[in-house]
């Protein structure tokens, strides 16, 4: 399974992402393995 998450960010600095992929784990069945692949841009 492959899922696309597009976060909007206000600018430099960090942005918290747990609440959101902690929720969806969980309406995955919450077992298994996740691995995530985060694109840093610059612009």
């Amino acid at each position: 399974m492959q899922t696309t998450f597009t976060v909007a960010t206000d600018g430099p600095g960090l942005t918290e992402i747990t609440p959101r992929i902690a929720s969806w784990v969980t309406d995955c069945g919450g077992d298994g393995l996740l691995t995530l692949f985060v694109q840093l841009t610059c612009h």
